[in-house]
């Protein structure tokens, strides 16, 4: 089935943005051309039902994800390049399927805003709980980080 109107196409592009998904980072997941979700999100195609699907399935990921990180709640956080997501896969295992790295980033910065958890940026993505990971790069940008754990 297909659907296609303003308001379909609008709520591809509102989705894809809340997940913080390029136009490319989307037609890759889906296995398909950039040039379909461009279509789509001009409302010039109809965009198959399981695309929708999917976009659900993803942002219930992202929810579950959210949730999480309030339940961990840690004071910080180190997000590595938003486009890898082999290092953000081997920190957080727990997300495997669920999310990629650019993802990641937009439900970490809305945690972060809710609860005041200090974000900071690094070579590679740390867990909380494993902190020998950590290098220089992002000791620099979490100001005071180690400074309470001696």
């Amino acid at each position: 089935m297909y659907v296609k109107t303003p308001e379909t196409a609008a709520l591809l592009t509102r989705i894809r943005i809340e997940l913080n998904l390029s136009l490319e980072d989307l037609a890759d997941h889906l296995q398909i051309g950039g040039r379909t979700v461009r279509r789509w999100e001009a409302g010039s195609s109809q965009i198959p039902t399981p695309v929708f699907d999917e976009l659900a399935r993803l942002r219930e990921g992202a929810q579950q994800v959210e949730d999480e990180l309030v339940a961990l709640a840690p004071a910080h956080l180190t997000l590595g390049p938003m486009a890898d997501d082999e290092s953000f896969r081997s920190a957080w295992p727990e997300f495997e399927d669920r999310i990629g790295a650019r993802t990641f980033w937009a439900v970490a910065d809305r945690v972060g805003r809710r609860t005041g958890m200090s974000i900071g940026r690094a070579r590679h993505y740390v867990h909380p709980d494993d902190e020998e990971r950590i290098d220089p790069l992002s000791a620099a940008a979490a100001p005071g980080r180690g400074d309470a754990d001696g």
